[in-house]
C-alpha cells in the first residue's frame, strides 16, 4: 500500500477494466466510410479516472470522407470541457505530410467526447489540419495514448 497508507476502502483500486475496441477511422467535416486492410485492432486499460488506449490501423481508403483524421469511437470520454487532453505517441508510416507541417505528430481528444484526432503541428503555430483525408487515404497509424476519463 505505500508509506503511510491503512488498507481501507479509501486506498483500494476498484475500478480496473481491461478491453479491446476497434478503431472507427472518419473525416471531422464529413464522417464518409473508411476501408481498412488487415489490421485495424485497438485494446484499453482503464485504471480509475485514466485509460490507456494502444492500437493499430492500416487505413486503405475512404468513400465520401473530408476533414481532420479521427477516431470516432475511443472507448471512453473526457470528463470536462477542457479542450484537447491527451498524451503518447503516435506513428504514421506512408503518410504524405506537407512539408512545412513535419515537426511533431499529436493525438487530440476533443472536450466531452470520445474523439481522437491525430493532427501535425509546425513552426509557430497551432495544430495543423494536415492529417486529414484530403491528404492521404492509404496508410498505417500506431497509437499509445493516455487521457483523463470520468
Amino acid at each position: 500500500l505505500g508509506n503511510s497508507l491503512t488498507l481501507s476502502a479509501a486506498n483500494t483500486m476498484d475500478d480496473y477494466e481491461e478491453g479491446d475496441f476497434t478503431p472507427d477511422w472518419r473525416g471531422a467535416s464529413a464522417l464518409g466510410t473508411t476501408s481498412y486492410g488487415t489490421y485495424n485492432t485497438g485494446s484499453y486499460v482503464k485504471i480509475g479516472n485514466q485509460v490507456t488506449v494502444r492500437g493499430f490501423s492500416e487505413i486503405s481508403g475512404t468513400s465520401g470522407g473530408s476533414g481532420v483524421w479521427f477516431i470516432m469511437n475511443m472507448p471512453f470520454s473526457t470528463p470536462d470541457a477542457r479542450k484537447y487532453r491527451a498524451v503518447g505517441h503516435i506513428n504514421l508510416e506512408s503518410f504524405d505530410i506537407a512539408d512545412d507541417h513535419k515537426i511533431d505528430i499529436m493525438a487530440f481528444l476533443d472536450k466531452n467526447s470520445n474523439h481522437m484526432h491525430i493532427r501535425a503541428t509546425k513552426d509557430n503555430a497551432g495544430a495543423g489540419n494536415s492529417i486529414n483525408v484530403a491528404s492521404d487515404t492509404n496508410f498505417q497509424v500506431y497509437f499509445h495514448i493516455t487521457y483523463q476519463t470520468t
